[in-house]
């Protein structure tokens, strides 16, 4: 395992941030994989019963830790981007 993914597990956070999709399926993405397998369901049962609908792009969602060792989980919705060269562009 990853050291920046044993911080998740091993040492006291106040919060850890998760770049997820609209849907705020946790069960989506390498992260938010990470965060539901040793966070427990409770988790996206959280997600699920707070934001019925999901979240738009640029939103936030908060949730409770689960057996994660922090004060709350902050869920995002970033653009996707693509590299291009030294440049970025916006993916539609």
């Amino acid at each position: 395992m990853h050291s920046w993914i044993n911080l998740f597990f091993v040492q006291q956070v106040d919060v850890i941030v998760n770049s997820t999709n609209i849907s705020l399926a946790l069960n989506e993405g390498h992260v938010s994989n990470l965060i539901l397998k040793h966070g427990g369901e409770e988790i996206q049962d959280d997600l699920t019963t707070g934001y019925k609908d999901g979240i738009g792009i640029g939103d936030v969602a908060v949730s409770i830790p689960g057996k994660l060792k922090c004060f709350y989980i902050i869920h995002c919705v970033l653009l996707k981007w693509i590299a291009t060269g030294n440049l970025s562009c916006k993916v539609s």
